[in-house]
């Protein structure tokens, strides 16, 4: 019972990770080209947030 609680948690966990990972991806696909035009400096903040998303999901699969 508690094992499938975990099993669970985990991949609950691991779909937040990657419905967070989409979501990102497609707020990129939306503002990416609309941002490199106007505001170069936005491009590195949209970066640094992908980069997040991917260590969040390596930690989240290397705890399991």
């Amino acid at each position: 019972m508690y094992l499938k609680l975990v099993m669970q948690k985990k991949y609950a966990i691991e779909d937040a990770a990657q419905e967070f990972l989409r979501a990102m991806a497609g707020f990129i696909n939306h503002t990416g080209w609309y941002v490199y035009k106007k505001k170069k400096d936005m491009i590195d903040w949209i970066f640094i947030f992908s980069i997040l998303g991917i260590i969040f999901t390596f930690i989240v699969r290397s705890r399991g």
